[in-house]
């Protein structure tokens, strides 16, 4: 693949200098996701990463025991959770919670924001299941993180970020169109800028950076561009389905599909839909309340 940097139609340095303070990782994400990409993820070494984090070790075990796995047997340590869910697994969980985590203040706006993570990144993980395009636990991470850029511009200006959301309702644009008259730069660019800077995976930063439009460089690798239409599909979904802040949609979900070039036919949409829903309210429920 192209260096990300080749697809970035701006500096991520001049984003990150417009952010009053820069998000750091929390320390036990960071730990487990570098012990992963060193290839050194044996379950000891990760469960004692997440257990640095008393706080984050107990929300990890109350999801692990949650409906949302529906495992046959109670999970009582971090390294159970290791063997039992596996690495990706486990990553997207401790990032999961080390994210909510993140809120600088968790009123109405900041628990919307939080559904709408985990249901982007429910969705993402069903579309790719159903689609078979992308690795499910993969698309999960993709959905989660892409709309960090909300949450870091949310936590160091809540009026401004206010702002954006009254005029969704009052335009029906994406928040994403809106973003650059209040930040200068629009949320997917903000969010890729974090995740680039937090050293993710370049699919992730480039699934992000295109999670609210699916009009790809022709010369991105087939595996990103899989990866970014999920999420994109995901987003749209959540938005139809009026997840977290989401009022109304900002497009048609026949036309949405149509351009996210994902192999769900056409006459099987509304079906898909009327699950989709019914797990999401089960998986958000459990995830949301952790």
């Amino acid at each position: 693949m192209k260096p990300v940097d080749d697809y970035l139609p701006f500096r991520t340095a001049t984003v990150l200098d417009s952010l009053a303070k820069l998000p750091a990782m929390p320390v036990a994400a960071a730990s487990v996701i570098r012990l992963l990409n060193r290839g050194e993820g044996d379950a000891a070494g990760l469960a004692a990463a997440v257990a640095c984090d008393p706080v984050l070790a107990a929300r990890v075990l109350q999801v692990a025991n949650s409906s949302f796995y529906g495992l046959a047997r109670r999970i009582r340590t971090i390294q159970d959770a290791v063997v039992v869910l596996g690495q990706k697994a486990l990553r997207n969980m401790v990032l999961a919670m080390a994210i909510k985590g993140m809120h600088s203040h968790f009123g109405a706006v900041e628990k919307k924001l939080w559904e709408e993570a985990i249901g982007h990144a429910c969705a993402a993980r069903l579309v790719a299941r159903r689609c078979g395009v992308c690795d499910a636990e993969e698309a999960f991470l993709a959905g989660l993180v892409c709309s960090i850029g909300e949450l870091v511009c949310n936590n160091q200006a809540p009026d401004k970020y206010l702002q954006v959301l009254d005029q969704q309702q009052q335009q029906r644009l994406s928040r994403d169109a809106l973003a650059p008259a209040q930040f200068d730069f629009s949320f997917s660019q903000i969010g890729a800028s974090v995740l680039y800077h937090w050293k993710l995976a370049p699919e992730i930063v480039l699934a992000t950076l295109f999670s609210c439009q699916p009009d790809l460089p022709a010369d991105l690798e087939p595996t990103a561009t899989a990866l970014a239409h999920t999420v994109f599909f995901a987003r749209c979904l959540c938005c139809h389905l009026a997840l977290g802040n989401y009022h109304s949609p900002c497009q048609e979900l026949q036309q949405a599909l149509q351009r996210s070039q994902l192999p769900l036919p056409a006459d099987e949409l509304q079906d898909f839909v009327a699950s989709l829903a019914e797990q999401l309210r089960e998986s958000t429920g459990a995830l949301a309340n952790a």
